[in-house]
This record gives structure tokens, sequence and C-alpha cells, in this order.
């Protein structure tokens, strides 16, 4: 949707240009009117609704959450029909969720929060859950996906809290059971998904390292296409998100690296899950999407925003981008 464009004046094409005649963000553009009001021209076609998750309840009885990840999943719709637009929301009824209503308290491991064990046998329980990934939260709310087969995904980093929901009526339909003989607690939380396939990369914590696996549309079977092994170390690097081209796939390794202590002791480290370790480096790794095969040194890099492939006449020149924060 596009709105009816207006003159720019020198001092606002100035502005817009930036110190090096780039492209200034639009959020530090001052706006050309006091008041605007007018007929909005459309480009392409309004789809008929857009679904989208994210954190939507911040508290459980006296319990505040302060991290955006650790907020409990909810869903929202907005439906398009004869110009007018419908919203609709509802809570993920993840385990986490269900369990923290229940009992007036989180009562499964978020992000940021490790609940207090009541007694002894919470203590036991909860050790016992860590160790095969049941004490782990299941809370959706990163990312919702529709599978190629018209299945709708949400999940988290957490491979539990894989969900299959309605896209219709917004229910929680169940757990989406992997099948075969990948087992991993870890996942990235921005898996790639197109309508033939399902791309995402399980973080191995005994073997630092990471697999790529896929999952054919249709099928609930993941499949190993590859492994990289942690150049650096403890622990394999935060796997939050990554860079897919047509014939590549760009695994990166972080200085932000998973604590397995945290995760087994149910204890929060030097940030949450994970530890700062800058002396391990942070390197970017390339595989070949149908082989597994790594195809290039590793080089440095941070969080994985998109990537692309350029053909130079024999050689290529895969182009990711980046976001640098410190």
């Amino acid at each position: 949707v596009k709105a009816a464009t207006t003159t720019s004046t020198p001092v606002e094409e100035e502005a817009a240009a930036g110190d090096g005649g780039g492209t200034k963000l639009s959020a530090w553009t001052s706006v050309r009117q006091e008041r605007w009001e007018g007929e909005l021209a459309v480009e392409g076609d309004l789809p008929l609704w857009l679904l989208r998750n994210g954190p939507g309840l911040w508290d459980a009885g006296d319990v505040a959450f302060h991290h955006l990840f650790d907020g409990y999943a909810t869903l929202v719709r907005v439906s398009f029909s004869h110009g007018h637009a419908t919203g609709a929301h509802r809570q993920i009824e993840s385990d986490a969720y269900m369990a923290a209503k229940k009992h007036g308290r989180p009562v499964l491991r978020e992000f940021s929060q490790c609940p207090e064990p009541g007694n002894l046998l919470d203590r036991v329980r909860d050790a016992v859950g860590l160790l095969s990934g049941a004490a782990l939260t299941d809370n959706p709310n990163s990312t919702v996906l529709p599978l190629g087969d018209g299945r709708v995904m949400c999940l988290t980093e957490t491979t539990k809290s894989s969900i299959l929901i309605d896209p219709h009526t917004l229910d929680t339909v169940g757990k989406f059971e992997f099948t075969g003989k990948v087992g991993a607690m870890i996942q990235s939380a921005h898996p790639i998904v197109t309508e033939f396939e399902f791309l995402t990369l399980l973080p191995d914590l005994v073997r630092p390292g990471h697999l790529l696996v896929r999952m054919e549309a249709g099928s609930n079977e993941r499949k190993v296409v590859g492994r990289v092994d942690c150049r650096g170390g403890p622990t394999p690097g935060w796997m939050h998100s990554f860079a897919v081209t047509e014939k590549y796939v760009v695994v990166p390794e972080m200085q932000l690296r998973y604590s397995s202590t945290s995760l087994l002791k149910s204890e929060l480290a030097q940030f949450y899950a994970f530890h700062w370790l800058p002396a391990s480096g942070s390197y970017m790794h390339v595989m070949c999407r149908s082989t597994g095969k790594t195809v290039s040194k590793p080089t440095y890099t941070r969080r994985q925003v998109a990537g692309c492939r350029i053909d130079v006449h024999i050689q290529y020149i895969l182009v990711i981008c980046t976001c640098f924060a410190r």
C-alpha cells in the first residue's frame, strides 16, 4: 500500500540524502504535512489474512517477565474482506502457559527465568526434567510458519516448542511430533521453510557443532544433510537464525555460547543460558545444501539476516547481511 506522493523541499531532500548522499532512515525524517488524508494506491494484491505470533502475556501470578523471549506466546490474526479488517488474538496453549495458569507461577524454565523449586522433590524432578529436556519451556513465541503441506507451526528455540495451530480458529492443535532418529533439545528459532522443505540447524551440546537437517513437505521426519564442527569452544554458539541461498547454507558460530551447566542445573548463566566468550571467536561456515559438505574456511560473523549468491564467471560470491551489536 502506497500513499500519494508530494513534492519534497530542498531541505527535505538534503535530510533524506544523509551525510554520504545515501538513503536516510525514515524514522529520522520529518512528516511533510501537519495533516493528510487521501486515497491509497494499491500495488499488487492484498492478502486474505496475516498471522503473527509473539509474547503476549508478561506475568504469571506474582512473577513478572523482563525479557522479550519470556512472554507467553499469543497468536494475532488480521483478515481482510470487502474493505474491512477483522482482528483476533488467542493464547497458544503450550505446556508452559497451561502450567503457569494452573499453578499461578512459572513452572517450566523460560529464556531468562528459572523457577525456584519448592522442595527437595521439586529439585529432583527439575534435575531429571532438565536432563531429558522436559523442564525446558515449550513457549512458541518466536516464529509462525506455514509448512508446505498447509499445516501451520509456531516455535521457539527448544525443539519441544514446535506446536501446530489452526490459522482460522487460532486453536492449539497440538505438539508437532518429529519422527526419525535425529534428536536435539535446541533448534534455531528461525528455520527456513519453502513449499517443498523445512530446513533448520540443531546445536550439538555434547560434540560442539551444528547439524543441518531437512524435512520434506508433508513429512515429520528430519534427515541430516550435514554437520559443522565448531572451530571455537567449549560449546556451540547461540543458534538463533541463519542464512540460506539457492545452493548454500551459512552456519554462524557465535562468541555467545550455550552454557551446558545452566541448561542442566536450571540456573542462570552469565547471560541467561549463555556465556560470552570473546576469546573463542565467531565464525561463518558455508555448507553445500546438496552434499552437506563445508565448502569454505570459516570467516568471522555475527547475526545472520539474509543471504544471496552472485555468479561471476566460474566463481561465486556469497553476500550476507548482518547486524553488528556489542
